[in-house]
Formats: structure tokens, C-alpha cells, sequence
């Protein structure tokens, strides 16, 4: 009986090792990357993100990095290039996204033809509507946000842009009060104003009280930024990406 067993026992082991085995392997090749070199985030908030990114778009390269040294001194664009082209080609549909804690300033660039779909301007609303975020330390919350809205654009939805409003209602208030002020000064001088003059106030007037403003915020490079508190910084657009940020 003993001897049985130990025959069936080989028998088996050999069809074991003749069976197929699994063997789980990492994936020579990710579109998703995210380094906290800053140590900002939990394991499962980075778990998360991670989770979130690999949801969206396979064709697309997602990079995150959060950051805390000196030695691309105030050039969040340029880190954040340096970082994507370690991983990816500059070349390739990518979205990359930084919290740069060295320079307290959040920072989104589009790659490839990501660039054209997530422009100068649109990297600047984005970083206008995460930063409050970062400035709660809420830093994950920051993340998702920035990079849900940059989908958002990818795939021609529509995110909230309150900094062009703000400057739609200075606009519109300064225009008001020029009107009002010229024309009280020539009722003041007893001389009637001319109704081309006037129409054209009334014009400049009508255009700056429009829904959309475009190109209110000009992109600057983020090394002749002096930072601040709030503000916004950073540009892009050269070396085949986009890009633009906003201190926190």
C-alpha cells in the first residue's frame, strides 16, 4: 500500500511539472508614473491616484511628481520636462503634473498632441482651480482634480475658468468708469460728444462684457517668475509641450 502511494505520489509531481505554470510579471511598459519625491502623500492615497490614472486614456502617458529640491532652482517646467522625458518621449501623447514644494507652486504640461488640446491658458485654469488644494495641504485632492479637469479637456468637456471671469468684471468695470468719466467731463466742458466717439465706448464696452475672454492670462517662463503667494506662474508652449502653474 505504502508503495502505491509513493507511485502515485510521482505520478503527480511529474504532471505538475508538465502543467503550465502562472508566473505574475510586472509590464515592461506603463503609461502611468507617479513619484513622490516629497513624501506628501500616504501609501494609499498614492495607491489611489495611481488607480484613478490607469482609468483614463491607454494611449496617453500620465506622470505625477511631487518635489522638494533645489536643483532646478525656480524652473518648475524644467523638472517636470526632465522627469517626462526620463520615462516617455517628449514626443508622445502625455499629461504630466507636478506639486513642486521647493517653489510652493502646482504645475500641469500637455505633451505631444495633448498640447494642443490642453493649451497655455488651459494649464493655468487648471492650476487655478487645484491650487486652493495645495494651499490646505490637501495634496491628493489637488492631484486627482488637476489631472480629472486635464481629462476633462482632453475629451472636449468644459471645466469652471474663474480667473478669465474676474478679469471679464475688472474689464467691464473699467470700461464702465471711462465712459462715465469722459463723457461727465465733456458735459463739464459744455462740448457734446460726438456719436462715432460714443459708439465706440459703448462698443469697447459691450465687448468687454462678453461671455468668454480670451488670452487674458499671458504665459511666462516660470525661472523669471519672483513666485509670491497665489499667484500665477510658469509657461510653456516651447520643446513640444504646454504648460503653466500657480503658486500656493
Amino acid at each position: 500500500m505504502l508503495k502505491n502511494n509513493k507511485i502515485i505520489l510521482a505520478f503527480m509531481l511529474g504532471l505538475a511539472l508538465l502543467l503550465p505554470m502562472k508566473v505574475d510579471a510586472e509590464p515592461s511598459y506603463s503609461n502611468v508614473y507617479l513619484f513622490d519625491e516629497a513624501s506628501i502623500l500616504s501609501s494609499s492615497e498614492e495607491e489611489d491616484i495611481v488607480e484613478y490614472l490607469e482609468t483614463l486614456d491607454d494611449d496617453i502617458n500620465y506622470l505625477v511628481i511631487t518635489y522638494d529640491d533645489s536643483d532646478f532652482g525656480s524652473d518648475t517646467d524644467e523638472m517636470l520636462e526632465a522627469y517626462y522625458d526620463a520615462y516617455f518621449s517628449k514626443y508622445d501623447d502625455g499629461i504630466a503634473f507636478a506639486v513642486d514644494m521647493y517653489n510652493r507652486e502646482i504645475y500641469i504640461s500637455g505633451y505631444g498632441d495633448i498640447q494642443y488640446k490642453i493649451t497655455d491658458a488651459d494649464a493655468y485654469d487648471i492650476t487655478d482651480n487645484a491650487y486652493k488644494f495645495a494651499a490646505k495641504e490637501d495634496y491628493y485632492n489637488c492631484i486627482i482634480k488637476a489631472m480629472n479637469q486635464a481629462d476633462t479637456l482632453v475629451n472636449k468637456g468644459f471645466i469652471l475658468r474663474p480667473m478669465k471671469y474676474l478679469v471679464l468684471m475688472f474689464l467691464s468695470l473699467i470700461i464702465g468708469y471711462l465712459f462715465a468719466f469722459y463723457k461727465a467731463m465733456l458735459q463739464r466742458a459744455n462740448i457734446k460728444m460726438t456719436t462715432s466717439y460714443e459708439d465706440m465706448l459703448l462698443t469697447g464696452a459691450n465687448i468687454a462684457s462678453g461671455v468668454t475672454v480670451y488670452n487674458t492670462i499671458k504665459s511666462r517662463h516660470s525661472s523669471s517668475s519672483s513666485g509670491g503667494g497665489g499667484g500665477s506662474s510658469g509657461g510653456g508652449g516651447g520643446g513640444g509641450h504646454s504648460g503653466g502653474g500657480h503658486s500656493f
